[in-house]
């Protein structure tokens, strides 16, 4: 199996949602001062998001666990496409293996500790969309990138997301509660909205609409297969 087998090339996948997260976050920070003004808005840019962007440090991924990782999604296709039920855990290690394989390789690393996940992440702006209309309000920022760092709660049950941030913090500032909070409803949010436009034509997006769970606990991510609501 090749990294071709990975989801994230049909449909959204772990590329796809994180451009959604990612994008969101942007547009959280500028949202919650959008009520100040512009010079507000300018500042607040300043304050969250980085001037450059630098790529995060390599970190080493165990050839076992790449092959592990693609063996299991490869699992998950294969129930999506029987029609049979499984449950198939991931470590954090597997998890990474499998974002090594797609752009996000330097941009995003990911840890489970109890129920949380832990995100380390950079990603420059221009790699997640065209910034011409903001600029008109807060000047080119497609040189900028979103940098730092989050710990969150999250699990899929019967395909409705749920994100909660116990940390979010951009360029070294750590975001109050509420801009906290509006980043995990428009997320999740995304999140359903791209699984229902998902192509029903491509295999793994078939694997996707059937998706009864997914949780981390216990240091591990578990995601179900269920079929017929679950059975």
């Amino acid at each position: 199996m090749t990294s071709s087998n990975i989801p994230s090339r049909s449909g959204p996948g772990c590329f796809g949602y994180g451009c959604l997260i990612a994008t969101v976050i942007f547009c959280v920070v500028i949202g919650s001062v959008w009520f100040f003004g512009l010079r507000s808005m300018r500042s607040a840019v300043d304050q969250y998001i980085a001037r450059t962007f630098t790529p995060l440090a390599p970190v080493a991924v165990s050839p076992e666990a790449a092959s592990s990782a693609l063996s299991k999604i490869g699992e998950l296709q294969a129930a999506g496409r029987e029609g049979r039920a499984v449950e198939v855990v991931f470590s954090d290690q597997e998890v990474q293996a499998l974002i090594d394989a797609t752009p996000w390789k330097n941009w995003l690393r990911v840890g489970f500790s109890g129920d949380e996940v832990s995100l380390t992440f950079a990603f420059p702006l221009a790699a997640l969309g065209e910034w011409k209309a903001a600029s008109l309000l807060v000047g080119d920022i497609s040189e900028r990138a979103l940098v730092g760092n989050a710990r969150c709660r999250f699990h899929l049950l019967d395909r409705k997301p749920k994100l909660s941030f116990s940390e979010l913090v951009l360029n070294g500032h750590s975001l109050e509660d509420l801009p906290r909070g509006h980043a995990g409803e428009w997320i999740t949010g995304a999140i359903a909205q791209a699984a229902q436009d998902t192509d029903s034509e491509v295999a793994s997006a078939e694997t996707l609409r059937k998706l009864r769970e997914v949780k981390i606990k216990d240091d591990k991510l578990a995601v179900v297969i269920g079929v017929n609501g679950g059975s």
